[in-house]
């Protein structure tokens, strides 16, 4: 099978290198490098050219104007040749062997395999996060119950192409991922997750992903709510429903912080099921708040919530 790699450019001259040269020294060889310049203002298109010229499994594809990440993506999507896509931030780049791991992982019925990924890499609150995923089961009940919705990223994972079919990642909106993923798994057949290979999600400063505005947290929690009546819908159990609206409170207070709208719904906590349950210590502790004080929780949250 041929896999398609799609890298969005903007701005990026003095990471795209490392990104694009961990890529082209993958083992598993069968691919092709959509490098999409979303019309950067630095060098990075002579850098896209360059590779282009002297590999030619790189594909250079120059939008005429500036449409953020998810236009990037929808223009890789629309030339990507292979059966398999996956997409890698141009500040990012990933570790020997990721791809033969990955790929290996694909069989008749599989159509997403997700990979290990270091979040946050470079910062104090650096992590690695391995998938959950079971690969028994649909992938939308598998996702269900590990919990992956509290991680939509889109660049760990690998697609099946034929999944993309009438999907695409929104126009201006931020936080695409959280919009765009439950949609994926919904459709996808079966999903795994495999423990080699990561994609080193690096922390830098000005990225998307740090910009806490109003606009960018009002699309997370509006992003986050359709989820949240995905689950309802999907019958997820009520503890993990609970746990899930609890800890979008605390993005309701991050949105009321920086002069954002009310977003959530009313929502009754089953207390004695959290209580009970096997949670974290502090979701047990901000339930029985919440329990007490409503939507009050969220507005005396947001004066003591820090970035």
């Amino acid at each position: 099978m041929k896999l398609s790699i799609i890298v969005p450019v903007y701005n990026v001259k003095d990471y795209l290198p490392k990104c694009v040269d961990s890529i082209l020294s993958q083992s598993f060889g069968d691919f092709e490098l959509i490098l999409v310049n979303d019309k950067s203002p630095d060098d990075s298109g002579d850098i896209c050219r360059s590779y282009a010229t002297s590999d030619k499994r790189v594909v250079y594809v120059e939008r005429e104007v500036n449409g953020g990440l998810s236009a990037a993506r929808n223009s890789g999507l629309k030339v990507a040749k292979g059966d398999i896509v996956t997409f890698i931030d141009s500040d990012d780049y990933i570790a020997e062997g990721t791809f033969e791991a990955v790929m290996d992982a694909f069989t008749a019925d599989v159509d997403i395999v997700e990979y290990p990924i270091f979040v946050e890499y470079g910062a104090t609150s650096e992590y690695i996060l391995q998938s959950a995923l079971s690969g028994v089961g649909s992938a939308w009940s598998d996702w269900i119950s590990a919990k992956g919705y509290f991680h939509c990223y889109a660049c760990n994972k690998f697609f099946r192409r034929s999944l993309w079919n009438n999907i695409n990642f929104p126009i201006g909106k931020a936080f695409e991922d959280v919009f765009t993923i439950p949609y994926l798994f919904r459709k996808a057949r079966h999903s795994v997750a495999v423990k080699e290979g990561m994609y080193y999600y690096c922390c830098r400063q000005g990225s998307i992903s740090r910009n806490y505005t109003a606009g960018y947290l009002s699309d997370f929690v509006k992003a986050e709510l359709m989820l949240f009546e995905e689950l309802k819908a999907s019958k997820a159990d009520k503890v993990s429903l609970d746990e899930y609206f609890i800890i979008l409170c605390n993005w309701q207070a991050q949105l009321l912080k920086v002069g954002g709208d009310y977003l959530l719904p009313c929502w009754n906590v089953n207390l004695a099921g959290v209580l009970r349950s096997n949670l974290d210590k502090k979701i047990k502790i901000k339930s029985v708040l919440y329990f007490l004080l409503g939507k009050h929780y969220c507005r005396i949250l947001s004066k003591y919530i820090r970035f």
